[in-house]
């Protein structure tokens, strides 16, 4: 399976572009981690949107935290066909527009620096995905979780770890 994968990084009056495209990687059964090579430092945010586009070809639009470097428009960046709707919501975004209601806390910019002030530690992202957001360092694991997910801290508490901090 080829997965060619696509980086949404807004930065300075617009967004972070390579050679008029977008920042991207291709790669059999490729994971997000090897386009974080092709980016300024920056994490990883959320999925933006994928397309089908054959029966083995895959493409993931993912957005990534701002970056401090100078922008380009959106409106000149090219962007593949199958990737315009997710890059049209994104821009959108970018532009003013609310995110969804019911997006995770995580999937915001600033979210991770919030959570390491809260915990007085810097923390690595280790998981990422749409119901929890996992973090941690050597000491510490955070976990968030979807709201319909609230009473995990109880039950992790209940199995015996050490220290919840609710």
């Amino acid at each position: 399976m080829r997965i060619d994968q696509y980086a949404f990084v807004p930065a300075r009056d617009g967004i972070f572009a390579v050679d008029g495209g977008l920042p991207s990687v291709s790669k059999e059964g490729g994971e997000f981690i090897d386009l974080l090579a092709v980016l300024p430092p920056t994490r990883f945010l959320r999925v933006a949107g994928h397309a089908k586009v054959a029966p083995e070809h895959y493409v993931r639009l993912r957005v990534f935290e701002p970056v401090d470097s100078d922008g380009v428009s959106p409106d000149e960046v090219d962007v593949p066909e199958s990737m315009r709707p997710a890059f049209g919501r994104c821009v959108a975004e970018l532009r003013g527009t609310p995110p969804p209601p019911r997006r995770p806390a995580w999937s915001e910019p600033g979210w991770h620096e919030e959570v390491e002030a809260w915990v007085g530690a810097p923390l690595e992202q280790i998981r990422l995905w749409p119901l929890s957001a996992v973090l941690g360092n050597d000491e510490v694991v955070f976990k968030a979780v979807f709201p319909l997910f609230g009473h995990e801290p109880a039950i992790t508490e209940a199995l015996g770890v050490p220290r919840v901090l609710r």
